[in-house]
C-alpha cells in the first residue's frame, strides 16, 4: 500500500476519533480557554473599558460588549443625537464552538503523518499557531459584527464596505476553520510535506531506456559504464590471459 493511501486511512480514523473526543469531552475546556484569550484580546483593544467584554448566559450563548465611540444622529423617539460608547450583541454557542474545531483536526493530521521524535515539535508549535488563528478569527468576527451594527445606525448604503464585511464573515466562518489546520500541518511538519509533495528526483524516469551496442544504457554515467565493462570481462575471463 502506498504511503499516501496509508496516510489517508490513518487520517480518516484519527479524524473521527479526535472529533468524537472534541464533541464529548474537549469542548468545555477549549471554550473556557477561548473565552479567556478573547477577553484579554478585547481588553487590549479597549483598555479604557472596565467592564467584562464577554459574559456567558445560562444557555451558553456569548454576550459581547464592544466599546465604540459613535453618535447616532437621530433616535426613534426623536430626542436628537445620542452618543454610544459600547455595542452589545450575542453570538450563539453553536457558532462559537466552531472556533475550537481546528485544533482537533490539526491533531488528527499530524498524528496520521509518519511519527518520529522530531514530530513532537510541529505538534506543539502547530497547536499554538492554530489556536492563535482561532482567537484572531473570533476577534475579527466580533469587530466585523460591531462595525455592521454601527453601519446600520447610519443607514449606510450597500457598497464596498458592506461587501468586504460579507466576504470577511464567509471566510471566517466557512474557510479559515477548515483550511488553517491543513495549511499549518503542511507548513510545520517536514515529513508530512515530503510525503504529500515528494521531490522530483524520487520519481522514475518515464522515458524508455535506450540500449547501446555495447549493452550499456544511454545516459548512464561513464564511471558506471567502465565498472560494468570490467565486471563483464572478469565474469568471462580476461582474453589477454588465455595465451599464457
Amino acid at each position: 500500500m502506498r504511503p499516501q493511501a496509508r496516510f489517508v486511512l490513518r487520517g480518516s480514523a484519527l479524524l473521527m476519533a479526535m472529533l468524537a473526543l472534541w464533541w464529548f469531552a474537549l469542548q468545555p475546556p477549549m471554550l473556557f480557554l477561548l473565552r479567556s484569550c478573547e477577553s484579554v484580546a478585547l481588553r487590549l483593544l479597549s483598555s479604557s473599558s472596565p467592564n467584562e467584554p464577554i459574559a456567558v448566559d445560562s444557555s451558553g450563548d456569548w454576550n459581547f460588549r464592544v466599546p465604540v465611540e459613535d453618535t447616532q444622529r437621530e433616535t426613534a423617539k426623536g430626542s436628537g443625537p445620542v452618543k454610544f460608547r459600547a455595542i452589545e450583541f450575542t453570538i450563539p454557542r453553536a457558532d462559537v464552538v466552531l472556533f475550537t474545531f481546528s485544533v482537533p483536526v490539526y491533531w488528527a493530521i499530524v498524528l496520521a503523518a509518519p511519527w518520529s521524535r522530531s514530530a513532537l515539535r510541529p505538534l506543539l508549535w502547530g497547536t499554538a499557531v492554530v489556536s492563535a488563528v482561532e482567537v484572531l478569527s473570533l476577534l475579527a468576527l466580533v469587530e466585523i459584527t460591531a462595525y455592521a451594527v454601527v453601519a446600520q445606525w447610519h443607514s449606510s448604503p450597500v457598497g464596498l464596505a458592506a461587501w468586504l464585511r460579507d466576504v470577511g464573515n464567509k471566510l471566517i466562518v466557512g474557510v479559515i476553520p477548515f483550511a488553517a489546520p491543513v495549511l499549518a500541518a503542511v507548513a510545520l511538519h517536514p515529513e508530512l510535506r515530503s510525503q504529500i509533495f515528494p521531490a522530483s528526483g524520487s520519481f522514475p524516469d518515464p522515458r524508455p531506456a535506450i540500449i547501446k551496442a555495447d549493452g550499456s544504457r544511454a545516459g548512464t554515467p561513464q564511471r558506471v559504464q567502465v565498472q560494468r565493462q570490467a565486471l563483464d570481462r572478469d565474469s568471462h575471463g580476461d582474453p589477454r590471459g588465455r595465451g599464457r
